[in-house]
């Protein structure tokens, strides 16, 4: 239903109009003949389906007797409902305006947020970054500082004219030479021979440098360096690299050696033996025997020991002797136990029983001959 006096739509129960207030009882109704709805008294058109409002034909029984009055009442009329469809129009408009300017207000507002978030963000980027630069200013000026005090701590003092080319000099620097990779392939196979058991395969071409293993009689060797120096060659033996004295080695097999084997009993007699001429030597002045019994670095400590005895002994007597404990301690060495009782005359004509036990190291060779090595007093 249309307000008759602002033009404005009324829901159905309405008392009042809510633009202009007017009552809603006061004003006269009619009916739309297409839809049924509330229609205002003077409006031709329905406000819901739009149909064309017939006239009433009550206002027309009672109005019949003036003509003119009914041709201003229907020009009344006709304004009215202008009036009404155009103030209908004017508030649908003033809603959607409102609502666009709600809308608008909303996007204002979002737009706003965004923008101070925006700005929090860059300020508290800004301020890291200053942190940083901060830090990094005051590490930089620790190191300077750093820096600083070394160098005042290392800074010399002047020294004197004469010696400011000591100071100043900087020592030559040498380069190592880059290292030569060792080739260390075998280039042929050839045979220990010419010794009794074995030779020595040392860490070095020379023979004073320690020794590795013992390579046997015949044993196959590979030779991977034929002028190593000093006489040697560079070979490999059973995996073990060494240096081995050329004037045992042979490129042809050597024939078997028979092997004498020397018994214990046999080696107790030989220090006896030994004993008997070392006496008998100091007696008669003979020293041929130390070739006979010694070799190597005993055969000198014999000749030294023999010179010693020689400036201050007279004369040598065995009283008891006793050779014992033969035992072998590798295949071609063993060791032999001597204890004895010997009387000494000296030259200043004094006489001492002197007892004695030594421990004897004896070579045996492969023809059964043997040598003492070393010996030592027990």
């Amino acid at each position: 239903m249309i307000c008759s006096k602002c033009g404005s739509r009324i829901e159905e129960g309405e008392v009042f109009c809510p633009e202009c207030g007017t009552k809603v009882e006061s004003q006269e109704t009619r009916f739309c003949d297409n839809c049924g709805n509330h229609v205002s008294k003077y409006a031709r058109f329905c406000d819901y389906c739009g149909a064309e409002i017939s006239a009433d034909p009550f206002d027309v029984d009672n109005n019949s007797s003036s003509t003119n009055k009914t041709a201003n009442d229907a020009d009344n009329i006709n304004n009215t409902s202008y009036n009404a469809y155009n103030t209908s129009d004017h508030s649908s408009q003033s809603k959607a305006a409102a609502k666009q300017k709600n809308l608008l207000f909303v996007l204002i507002g979002a737009a706003v947020l965004i923008l101070i978030c925006l700005m929090f963000l860059i300020i508290r980027g800004t301020t890291d970054i200053d942190s940083k630069k901060t830090i990094a200013n005051q590490n930089n000026s620790s190191v300077v500082d750093n820096s600083t005090a070394a160098n005042s701590v290392a800074q010399p003092t002047a020294a004197p004219r004469s010696d400011l080319n000591s100071v100043t000099q900087v020592p030559n620097v040498e380069k190592k030479p880059t290292p030569v990779p060792v080739d260390n392939s075998v280039k042929s196979y050839m045979y220990i021979y010419n010794c009794n058991k074995s030779i020595t395969l040392r860490e070095a071409p020379n023979t004073s440098s320690n020794e590795i293993t013992q390579m046997p009689y015949g044993a196959s060797i590979g030779v991977i360096d034929t002028n190593a120096g000093n006489g040697f060659y560079k070979v490999n033996y059973n995996g073990i690299i060494g240096y081995a004295a050329s004037s045992y080695i042979t490129q042809s097999k050597p024939p078997e050696k028979n092997v004498v084997k020397v018994s214990e009993e046999q080696l107790e007699n030989f220090i006896d033996s030994s004993l008997r001429a070392f006496v008998n030597g100091i007696n008669t002045g003979d020293t041929s025997y130390i070739s006979e019994y010694f070799t190597g670095s005993a055969a000198s400590e014999e000749r030294n020991s023999r010179d010693e005895i020689d400036n201050i002994v007279v004369s040598e007597q065995i009283l008891s002797l006793n050779c014992h404990s033969a035992s072998y301690i590798s295949e071609n060495r063993a060791s032999v136990i001597r204890d004895s009782v010997i009387r000494v005359v000296y030259n200043d004509g004094s006489v001492k029983d002197i007892t004695e036990r030594y421990k004897y190291y004896v070579q045996v060779n492969d023809d059964g001959t043997m040598r003492i090595t070393g010996l030592e007093e027990k």
